[in-house]
């Protein structure tokens, strides 16, 4: 197991067979792309859940950065992918800013920044940042 708390992403190997990985996307999102989410929201009866929005922004918080989106995202769907429109991982759902007035407010960490953290290398996957 990798993790890191500074991105707050872990890397957990598990004994699951799956046929074909999620292909992965390392260049930057871009703003008004419409994205999707996969996850498990609050509860697992509902599992694989998927919602849409588009990318509001990417936001900088000190030295990490993160990607904004309007895509609903609840309690559960933490570490879930976020995805173009071709099904390749952007990044992570890591957390949503709630309070009065606030709504489609997601923070996802960019996989690029998240393999990164973990000291992970993908092969075949180049970033053109």
């Amino acid at each position: 197991m990798r993790k890191t708390e500074s991105r707050d992403v872990a890397l957990v190997q598990v004994a699951l067979r799956v046929p074909n990985a999620l292909p992965i996307r390392t260049e930057p999102s871009r703003k008004l792309e419409r994205v999707y989410v996969v996850g498990t929201p609050i509860d697992e009866r509902l599992r694989s859940t998927v919602t849409t929005g588009i990318v509001s922004g990417i936001r900088e918080d000190g030295k990490n950065s993160f990607i904004q989106a309007d895509a609903p995202i609840s309690p559960g769907n933490s570490g879930g992918p976020l995805l173009d429109e071709f099904g390749n991982v952007l990044g992570l759902s890591v957390s949503k800013i709630i309070g009065p007035g606030s709504e489609g407010l997601g923070l996802f960490v960019p996989i690029k920044d998240a393999l990164e953290a973990l000291n992970v290398k993908i092969a075949g996957v180049s970033s053109q940042s």
